[in-house]
């Protein structure tokens, strides 16, 4: 037993988690072996009344909770199931503790009255069915299969008839086992039990040192649904059974022969009309008995000739189940391929003589898989083999991604690759209108791009950029690299990007070397750790964030250099005390390794990324505007744009702002905590934006920072002297376009609307000029400006309330967001939900999609292309 729920099993399934464990009791009781499955503490009996569960056993009591989350993922509604279109059948081959307690009751009173009238409906075999027939309201038919470890899987196999040949529409089919010590005292008799003392290493199906099964329980249940009545209601599909086999040995009650799971395997893939290349992993009985997995063994081998699939055998994480095993290997699966992942067989270490060949999975493979073949044996000889598809309605699944600027791109061209069906929707007339800039009197202006961290052959971007396939495209510009730094007090230094910049410094503040050296050691350090920035490093991405400031690091230098390294904190748009150090390192970090821009700015990249998107076959709609995103609490239905064009569509990957999200989903999706913080979260700073022509250019680099003090101090836009950014890619003979931001921490009160917004504008303009002319010698009658934004127009152009550039903001006073949400299927990405640049959307939207497909598979192209996968 993995957990309570389909997203703590898939969590514990993709860890490796085990849920074996020693039960003290049967220690106590003198059993050759404490081994057990153990179930999660959970609510299950939170929606049931006390007089509900008078008539139901424990296992009962799981198999309504189980049931219950079937439905919702389902989401059918009460009429739905209500219906005599509707059955039930589960597989159970006991009631043991029920009628303990039935004997015990009277043994205790000596009146048959004593036990009470919920008693004989706790004990029959048909337990399970009748109660939950009764609690959900079903009126088709509810019966019960018994035939020992085959039971849930004999009641798929029913239940998969009975919707084929359209008796009825859809079946609630399930398995429940007993977790208590009495319905298994035989078998530990028997011997039938691991004794290896250690629980996690206990069940080793397939390996050359297993010695007997771990016994396990719970509940486990499947919506089964015809596929036309399923896709009209927009269900979300898990998976489709193709076929079934059922076959008996007839020779022993208690050795099984390998020939009856043969015959029913090949009926299997009759009934499915698979062939055996077609099947790409066997989810095997496996139950880590020295004769059952050999016997199994034999079968595979008979069947595929020698040449079996890759086999998964997941009991020895969760123990052998018995009567429910049928049912909760199909959920198990369906978990994994719908999370993108297959899971590892644990503890196998190599196989003995009986079970060579057999090709095990031992690694987590980050890639689900297309078709299962389920195999279940039991006692008495009785066989079941089901084929189920998994892969192709993973493959098949359409997804929309809302918005075309970096993040978008990246994300459709990952989900394309991987298989996906993929349309981006983007508002504007083009497809990333941002990254590709402005046109203001003849003049180009790069508002998306204007250098980039990291961006050699074998840097964090260069290497992201060559994954996929537009690298070799772009060509590097001839202009000096580097930012120029001027203060009020005369003081002028130039910053070269990559390692020129360390020497840079440590020339002009010599005395501060060591403390240098250590600060760009630990930025490294940052760069180090997360796969998404270093190929070489192979652990899970960490999304937390770290607590200590920028200020912390910074705390050893002088006002210039502190000034200096404090200002790229303006990247991400935090003010440098309130900026975290692992987002100042993970941006500024990649500068230290190189940096500068290419010919043609952000529309070249746009462009190479818009091709790629064609070749793979995305579908990229302009002027759709997303107005309303289709959802249950089973996941995204669709996307409604603008105009009524609806996008049906079984993922959603938004990459707007997420402010946006409360007002397009339908009420009481998101919990309120959780709309709450989307809509009054904290923003990064914003700026004025001035669009100017510059007749030559003043400084050295790409990039002037006209700083008014000796130390760092950012005064509002309409104060004396803010902090200005002028960004001028030069490289070009004549007059050049250049970016002039003056930057504002905490936004501007002009709004829009304003009847003297135009008039109140152009007296901050003014004023700006000013201060630039009055700041910069000899630039008068050398530049004019030719338009201005303010915040208000980041405000309509990025939905930001206070015109923010970078939108959220990450400092250490904001809570982090997560690129899943409860919403299944929805997932954000995108400036707001990482970082801003070229690398921090990247990542963001390699991140988001990662949660989709896993993110080994995000991962393998950036390894490819270091040489390091």
């Amino acid at each position: 037993m993995l957990g309570c729920g389909l997203p703590a099993v898939t969590l514990a399934l993709r860890a490796g988690k085990s849920g074996i464990a020693s039960d003290p009791k049967r220690i106590c009781l003198g059993f050759r072996s404490s081994l057990t499955g153990v179930l999660p503490p959970c609510a299950l009996k939170s929606t049931l009344t006390r007089k509900e569960r008078k008539t139901m056993a424990p296992a009962v009591v799981q198999s309504y909770t189980a049931a219950q989350e079937a439905v919702h993922l389902a989401s059918l509604a009460p009429s739905d199931i209500a219906t005599d279109r509707t059955g039930l059948v589960f597989g159970n081959d006991s009631q043991i503790i029920a009628t303990l307690e039935e004997q015990e009751a009277y043994e205790r009173t000596k009146a048959t009255y004593a036990m009470g009238s919920g008693h004989v409906f706790r004990c029959m075999n048909s337990s399970v069915s009748v109660n939950l027939g009764v609690r959900f309201g079903i009126r088709g038919p509810c019966w019960t299969v018994s035939c020992a470890c085959a039971s849930a899987a004999y009641a798929v196999c029913q239940a998969f008839d009975c919707i084929r040949f359209g008796r009825l529409d859809r079946v609630l089919v399930g398995g429940c086992q007993e977790l208590n010590w009495q319905s298994v005292a035989s078998f530990d008799g028997i011997g039938a039990f691991s004794t290896n003392p250690d629980p996690l290493a206990a069940s080793r199906p397939f390996d050359r040192e297993r010695d007997g099964l771990v016994p396990s329980g719970g509940a486990a249940v499947l919506v089964l649904e015809a596929e036309d009545i399923a896709k009209k209601r927009g269900a979300k599909v898990y998976g489709e059974i193709l076929g079934f086999g059922v076959s008996s040995d007839g020779c022993d009650l208690s050795v099984p022969d390998g020939e009856g799971l043969a015959r029913a395997i090949e009926a299997a893939l009759a009934d499915a009309g698979a062939g055996l290349d077609e099947i790409d992993l066997v989810s095997a009985h496996a139950t880590s008995t020295v004769v059952g997995d050999a016997a199994e063994a034999m079968s595979l081998s008979r069947v595929f000739h020698g040449k079996c699939p890759r086999v998964t055998a997941l009991k020895s994480l969760t123990g052998h189940e018995f009567w429910m095993s049928g049912v909760s290997q199909i959920v198990y699966t369906a978990a994994m391929a719908d999370a993108g992942f297959i899971a590892a067989t644990a503890n196998y270490t190599a196989p003995d003589a009986q079970t060579a060949g057999i090709p095990v999975v031992t690694r987590r493979i980050d890639r689900p898989a297309n078709r299962v073949l389920h195999n279940a044996a039991g006692l008495g000889g009785a066989n079941a083999a089901l084929i189920v598809r998994y892969g192709e309605e993973w493959r098949r699944m359409r997804c929309v991604v809302v918005g075309s600027g970096i993040s978008g791109l990246v994300a459709a061209l990952l989900l394309a690759r991987a298989g996906y069906s993929v349309t981006v929707l983007e508002a504007s007339n083009h497809p990333a209108p941002l990254l590709r800039g402005f046109e203001r009197d003849g003049l180009h202006f790069e508002t998306g791009f204007h250098c980039a961290g990291g961006l050699a052959h074998d840097h964090v971007l260069g290497r992201w950029l060559r994954s996929f396939e537009v690298y070799d495209d772009l060509k590097p510009s001839t202009e000096s690299e580097g930012d120029t730094f001027w203060f009020d007090d005369g003081t002028q230094l130039r910053v070269p990007y990559g390692p020129p910049m360390v020497q840079a410094l440590a020339q002009a503040f010599p005395d501060q070397r060591s403390h240098l050296a250590d600060f760009f050691a630990r930025e490294e350090a940052v760069l180090e750790a997360s796969p998404y920035t270093n190929p070489f490093c192979m652990q899970e991405p960490c999304l937390s964030e770290s607590t200590d400031t920028l200020l912390d690091a910074l705390s050893p230098f002088p006002d210039h250099l502190r000034a200096i390294l404090a200002l790229r904190s303006l990247r991400y748009g935090a003010l440098p005390e309130e900026a975290l150090w692992r987002d100042y390192a993970l941006v500024d970090g990649p500068y230290v390794q190189s940096g500068g821009s290419w010919q043609g700015g952000g529309a070249r990249l746009a462009e190479l990324f818009c091709g790629k998107l064609r070749e793979a076959g995305v579908e990229l709609v302009t002027q759709a505007r997303c107005v309303a995103l289709s959802a249950t609490k089973a996941g995204i239905l669709g996307v409604h744009c603008a105009g009524g064009a609806m996008y049906p569509a079984g993922l959603c990957v938004f990459t707007g702002h997420p402010a946006q999200i409360p007002a397009l989903l339908p009420k009481g999706l998101l919990r309120p905590v959780y709309t709450s913080r989307l809509l009054t979260a904290r923003e990064s700073i914003s700026a004025v934006l001035l669009f100017c022509e510059v007749q030559e250019k003043f400084w050295e680099g790409i990039s002037l920072y006209l700083l008014p003090t000796t130390s760092l101090h950012f005064a509002k836009a309409f104060e004396p002297d803010p902090v200005f950014c002028l960004h001028c890619e030069g490289g070009k003979k004549g007059p050049q376009p250049a970016l002039l931001l003056a930057i504002v921490p905490e936004g501007h009160p002009f709004v829009r609307d304003n009847p003297l917004y135009r008039e109140e504008k152009s007296r901050l303009v003014a004023h700006l000029i000013r201060s630039v002319e009055r700041r910069i010698p000899g630039i008068r009658g050398k530049w004019r400006v030719v338009d201005a934004a303010t915040p208000a127009t980041f405000a309509r152009w990025q939905y930001g309330s206070l015109g923010s550039l970078y939108g959220f903001l990450h400092a250490k006073t904001s809570v982090p967001y997560l690129p899943i949400t409860r919403v299944p299927g929805l997932l954000l990405a995108g400036q707001n939900i990482l970082l801003p640049g070229i690398l921090g959307c990247i990542i963001s939207a390699a991140l988001a999609v990662g949660f989709i497909i896993g993110h080994d598979q995000v991962l393998k192209e950036f390894r490819r292309c270091s040489g390091s996968a």
